[in-house]
């Protein structure tokens, strides 16, 4: 045991604490990694996790939910006949509406004194208080959460009237429902409030003991007869999950690829470790130590390594994520009415640790079998390192032949694939090329060094240094390739998904004005603009057409599956809605006869049907069963869309009216003439936009969503470039004899210094270049990655600022061998040619 210490002492602690630069950049690496793991897991599980725990509060020991299918609720007479099913213990009717008082957007709920048999949170506080409160409940009073800026005797405008705060409760049970931000009272009460008179969103079902809940949902099921849906009250975490599916993967797959970059940056490391310790490990081995001994200690130090990394990434990661959480497209989490709250998943750190530890363990373990090459004599010697360097041969065709093969099966899943697999073929692809890279280490080698001859002298000089130290200089290649791949394939795939998007939704600039209850940045999925705006619309003089239009968000039933959470759509003829332009001329006309519905590819794909298909649709008018008669290219929020005319969604899906209105003003009319008439006669709470306003917010909200993926390949290419620093730092450090055997044989300090700066200009060049072609090649594959998982053809082009990247990788390479070149012109003679 004492031995075992001594050595790790000796050949891994100490080597570590005597070099703190190396040792911090490792760590650092990996931190950044883990980080990126943490914020991302984090963010979007936050997003899950506050909606199911809203779930939970509210539900509590419920078995089943009836649920709504959309935000006009179902009529009161379900709430009977759910409770005369056998085998209902209780059934508890609730009103669920999100509503904005003071500017802040909090929820208001309804329900009589049933709530009872729930034993959720929200229960014990409206229990607690209904006793001494029941008359004022009754006489329009209303309970408040302590997150609310309310006070008792505060009178709040609701919709459907005013309402008087007759208790603010502040407890543990309070500050649990949808973080304290909630109002409640009585029943008919908050229906009236809300304007929403004899419905509800839900009723919760607890079931008689013993009762087989499949069976008992198959039965409530039948009961409602479509008006409503029947789930596990659970089922809402997975519709946010698929709402924020497309951000959370994007960003996810350039996290993975991150940490295959820190793999690499690990390996890196190791690698010049390795190289630097020849002679400790040659001393070990002359003593009579084993090659697996020295290899298992090595890879123990990378495990710490990447331990301690991860550990570190943690707190970071937490504050990426919390930061994160406020750039989440308000579109992607408009149908949820839960206040999102961050917090760090428990599950977040325990992955990142894991795959950091993974990670460096794996990169080093290739680093690390240098050691059984290495010779206790020839080690023994610095001048013969360049000669055991290059004694790979084996394992450089194995890199190469399997690195291919990964490439391969990377291709394969994207084009095969579907789902967020199709996304990790981007990771597995990176993987992959970095191993190829690796069995071509001499190929770069030889490139960067005709590269460096051409820099005159001291070009020569960097040139046949590079020759003899292929390795050395794939290293570093790789790091500049790294940087500049990352970059072009993920700025690449996100302005193709944005550029595609856009050209979907670019309709929407084709309508003068739009007028809707809704603000510019979400989908006017309602309330209804009101009949009195309509009629002022219409008769402003300059107006040429008018045309009413519905969206909506709607649960829709899956076989063996939860409800799903789609967009619909009610159009009228001569729409300017991108849903409607996408579809044929046919697809419009057999629409608008009123043949059957247009599915977006996205929900077809989710429902397993093709165009001819007939589907079970349930609504609150009861169950439907629409022929499919189009499936089109169309990037909607949630599980996917749905089109069909206006007048049939008024009638199935009981709403009056029209939740937005296109405007088109006549030839020669000024727009901002006829929007100044038309805005003081508006009430608040309804918004006029131009065209091409919604058109932006659309393309704006794309680009939001994949705003995050972008910032985390700046955190991974900035990582790259202190890597290339420390990379080169070393390479100046393991080529300290030969440049100082050159200053003693009369080389200026400017000769040497250009010498560095030369080599790295050529690696610069090199890896610039493959950062190119492989960054292009990625970027290919998760184009192709991103249209299997959007349902959405995304069209690849290569993205003019690639070039940018390029120019970036030599000012990278440049600034990176600044500090070396210079330590390297003020190295001392002496000291630089004495052998260790």
């Amino acid at each position: 045991m004492r031995a075992a210490v001594d050595r790790w002492w000796l050949l891994h602690l100490r080597e570590l604490w005597v070099r703190p630069v190396r040792a911090a950049i490792s760590i650092g690496v990996i931190a950044v990694s883990s980080a990126l793991i943490v914020a991302v897991l984090s963010t979007y599980g936050s997003l899950t996790g506050s909606v199911d725990k809203l779930s939970e509060t509210i539900a509590g020991d419920a078995d089943l939910e009836v649920t709504a299918i959309t935000d006009t609720g179902f009529d009161n007479v379900v709430l009977n006949l759910v409770r005369r099913v056998d085998g209902v213990s209780a059934a508890v009717p609730m009103l669920w509406v999100p509503l904005t008082i003071r500017g802040e957007n909090t929820l208001l709920f309804g329900s009589d004194a049933s709530a009872t048999a729930l034993n959720s949170e929200l229960a014990a506080v409206t229990q607690s208080q209904r006793s001494g409160l029941a008359q004022e409940l009754l006489a329009g009073g209303v309970v408040a959460g302590p997150g609310l800026s309310v006070s008792v005797g505060d009178t709040l405008d609701l919709p459907g009237g005013e309402a008087t705060v007759v208790e603010v409760v502040d407890s543990r049970e309070a500050r649990a429902v949808n973080n304290g931000n909630f109002l409640f009272t009585a029943l008919p009460v908050a229906q009236s409030l809300s304007g929403r008179a004899n419905t509800l969103d839900a009723v919760f079902v607890i079931a008689d003991e013993g009762t087989d809940a499949a069976k008992l949902q198959t039965n409530i099921a039948t009961a409602v007869d479509g008006r409503a849906l029947v789930a596990a009250p659970e089922f809402r975490a997975a519709q946010a999950g698929t709402s924020i599916a497309l951000t959370r993967d994007s960003t996810l797959i350039v996290a993975m690829i991150g940490l295959v970059v820190a793999g690499f940056l690990v390996f890196n490391s190791m690698n010049m470790t390795v190289a630097q310790r020849r002679p400790a490990i040659a001393t070990l081995r002359a003593l009579g130590s084993r090659r697996g001994t020295i290899v298992r200690g090595l890879i123990g130090e990378s495990a710490l390594i990447g331990f301690v990394g991860g550990l570190i990434g943690i707190p970071l990661g937490a504050v990426m994520g919390s930061l994160a959480v406020g750039r989440i497209p308000p579109v992607l989490i408009q149908s949820f009415s839960a206040e999102i709250a961050f917090v760090v998943q428990w599950y977040a750190p325990i992955i990142a640790v894991v795959l950091c530890v993974l990670a460096s363990v794996a990169a080093s373990a290739v680093a690390a079998r240098q050691v059984f090459a290495v010779s206790p004599i020839e080690a023994l010697q610095p001048a013969d390192v360049v000669v055991a360097e290059g004694n790979h041969q084996p394992w450089t065709r194995a890199a190469l032949v399997g690195g291919i093969a990964v490439m391969g099966i990377a291709v394969v899943m994207a084009f095969t694939f579907d789902d967020r697999r199709a996304l990790l073929a981007g990771a597995l692809f990176a993987a992959g090329g970095l191993a190829v890279s690796y069995g071509l280490i001499r190929p770069i080698g030889a490139a960067t060094a005709h590269v460096a001859s051409l820099g005159g002298a001291p070009g020569r000089l960097a040139a046949e240094s590079a020759a003899r130290a292929p390795r050395r200089v794939w290293a570093t290649a790789v790091t500049v390739m790294i940087a500049v791949a990352v970059a072009v394939s993920t700025t690449g795939s996100m302005r193709n998904l944005v550029d595609s998007a856009g050209s979907l939704v670019e309709s929407l600039a084709d309508a003068d004005f739009y007028v809707s209850t809704t603000p510019v940045d979400l989908v006017p999925s309602g309330p209804a603009v009101p009949a009195g705006v309509v009629d002022v619309v219409r008769t402003t003089p300059g107006v040429e057409q008018v045309t009413e239009g519905q969206w909506a968000y709607a649960n829709i039933s899956v076989p063996s599956a939860a409800p799903l959470k789609i967009m619909v759509l009610g159009a009228q003829e001569g729409t300017t809605a991108p849903a409607v332009r996408a579809m044929t001329d046919e697809m419009r006309r057999t629409m608008y006869r009123g043949d059957g519905i247009v599915l977006s590819r996205q929900l077809a794909r989710q429902l397993g049907v093709e165009q001819g298909d007939t589907i079970d649709l349930a609504t609150p008018s009861g169950l439907q069963q629409p022929t499919v008669v189009g499936v089109i290219d169309y990037l909607s929020v949630g599980a996917g869309m749905l089109a069909m005319p206006l007048p049939t969604m008024q009638d199935w899906y009981q709403r009056d009216g029209a939740t937005f209105l296109e405007i088109l003003v006549d030839d020669g009319t000024s727009v901002a003439d006829v929007i100044m008439t038309i805005q003081p006669q508006i009430p608040d709470g309804v918004f006029i936009e131009t065209g091409e306003q919604a058109y932006g917010a659309a393309q704006g909200a794309t680009e939001q969503a994949g705003a995050l993926a972008v910032g985390v390949q700046w955190i991974v290419a900035f990582v790259a470039a202190v890597a290339l620093l420390n990379t080169l730092m070393l390479a100046v450090l393991d080529r300290r004899r030969e440049l100082g055997v050159l200053r003693a044989m009369g080389a200026s300090r400017k000769f040497v210094s250009k010498t560095v700066l030369v080599e790295a200009l050529s690696v610069g060049v090199v890896g610039g270049a493959l950062g190119l072609l492989f960054g292009s090649a990625l970027h290919y594959l998760a184009t192709v990655a991103l249209s299997g998982t959007t349902a959405v053809h995304i069209s690849f082009a290569l993205v003019p600022i690639a070039g940018v990247y390029a120019v970036a990788a030599l000012t990278l390479a440049l600034l990176g061998a600044v500090v070396p070149a210079w330590r390297a012109g003020k190295m001392d003679i002496i000291r630089a040619v004495t052998v260790e």
